[in-house]
């Protein structure tokens, strides 16, 4: 088990998070996102709490065999910004300040993203020092089951350790929190632990880069 408590958190900049939120540089309302921008990111930093945990097991044999991945090697993972920065947003929103809620919200999916990719380095110096190989990254509900998603809270103890649970509808709570299983197989040189867009069924992602 390898627990990462209190990371860094990676804020990107206004442009940036504007940018996230369908805002262009070209748009009216630009100059108002800007003025609501400063206060909304000083909230968000405070109320982030970035926090992550990863382990290498197998679905245990409770588990359906039909599974996907049953029988094999896994690396589960789970990172998440807390709940503080959804209260953070749900609190200008009921205020009616809805630029600021929507600029806090945007700054939370992309700390999320950036630190995410920045552990998913440190699981590839891992698998590379280890000398096995990545099939890829497999997530609910598109690639895997969402009952996968009780299994990884259990492998993780995510309640204790990052303050994560699974609700009856298997989503992540709190809501800005990220998990996924990772198949190892024998093959160092496949290392495919990074999102592919190409792949992905999010066509109006703002982080989309093809």
């Amino acid at each position: 088990m390898k627990l990462w408590n209190d990371i860094e958190p990676v804020l990107s900049g206004e442009e940036v998070i504007l940018r996230s939120i369908g805002c262009q540089k070209t748009d009216p309302s630009y100059g108002e996102f800007r003025k609501a921008y400063e206060e909304a990111f000083q909230e968000a930093r405070k109320a982030i709490r970035v926090r992550a945990a990863a382990a290498v097991g197998r679905i245990p044999a409770d588990f359906p065999k039909s599974m996907r991945f049953y029988g094999r090697n896994l690396i589960f993972f789970c990172i998440t910004v807390g709940d503080e920065i959804t209260k953070a947003t749900d609190a200008f929103m009921a205020k009616g300040e809805f630029v600021k809620g929507m600029i806090v919200d945007g700054i939370a999916d992309n700390c999320l993203f950036s630190c995410e990719k920045n552990l998913l380095h440190e699981i590839e110096q891992y698998a590379r020092e280890k000398r096995f190989g990545i099939e890829g990254i497999f997530d609910a509900p598109d690639s895997i089951e969402g009952r996968m998603q009780n299994l990884i809270a259990a492998r993780l103890n995510l309640r204790e350790n990052l303050g994560v649970s699974v609700t009856e509808n298997y989503m992540m709570s709190p809501v800005k929190t990220y998990a996924c299983v990772m198949p190892i197989v024998e093959d160092a040189a496949v290392m495919n632990i990074y999102h592919d867009c190409g792949k992905c069924r999010k066509r109006d992602c703002s982080y989309r880069k093809v």
